[in-house]
């Protein structure tokens, strides 16, 4: 039988509180306001109710009840603050997952963001705060990254190695493999050799925007 390496990413951003441009710059109130005149709770309990409980509580069941399933996860930070501040049954949730040793939590930086693109200092320093939360919430060192959106280079790659990671993350692009299959390890160009694992582009689009299609071969 074809064995899938599954990866799932929770991100839950959080929502710009209302603020006049005059007020743009100072340190008088957040950017990401948690009050009553803003949605976050909102928002975050809704696709808890109809998204993370259902699917993690299936993710469970499966580790139950099928001996060989295992899958990574990878969660960032502003999703794991929004959910100890709004539903932390979800985060003991994910521990009880964590604790089968059949899931394995991915690296990221904390706040899902494009810093790999413009400083290197800068994006180091979120994925040591990532590193941090994973190993005070769930116990764990990831050793493997993703960094946000797949996003790479080799530049990053060798930033990644230099941290101690022992793989990364990254898209399977026709234009750069040719003839050769995504479902190898491939590794970086630079010093490093950092081995790099392949998102399957075409079968996780149609599991994200296809999966309903009933006339979906």
């Amino acid at each position: 039988m074809p064995q899938i390496c599954i990866y799932l990413e929770l991100h839950q951003p959080l929502r710009l509180a209302a603020k006049p441009i005059t007020s743009l710059g100072s340190n008088s109130e957040s950017y990401f306001r948690r009050s009553d005149r803003d949605n976050n709770q909102i928002i975050f309990s809704k696709v808890a109710k109809k998204s993370y409980y259902p699917m993690l509580s299936l993710l469970k069941q499966l580790l139950i009840s099928e001996p060989e399933f295992c899958f990574s996860l990878s969660l960032s930070g502003v999703f794991i603050e929004q959910a100890l501040a709004y539903e932390p049954k979800i985060i003991q949730l994910i521990q009880s997952l964590a604790q089968t040793d059949r899931v394995e939590l991915l690296a990221e930086t904390y706040y899902h963001s494009l810093a790999s693109l413009y400083s290197a200092s800068e994006f180091s320093a979120q994925v040591a705060l990532h590193q941090a939360a994973m190993r005070k919430l769930f116990g764990v060192n990831p050793v493997v990254f993703r960094n946000t959106e797949l996003i790479y280079s080799n530049d990053i790659a060798e930033t990644i190695a230099s941290l101690g990671f022992l793989g990364i993350l990254t898209e399977s692009v026709t234009r750069y493999l040719g003839n050769r299959p995504a479902t190898l390890i491939y590794h970086s160009a630079s010093p490093s050799r950092l081995p790099l694992l392949l998102k399957q582009s075409q079968l996780s689009d149609d599991i994200a925007f296809r999966f309903s299609d009933r006339n979906w071969q």
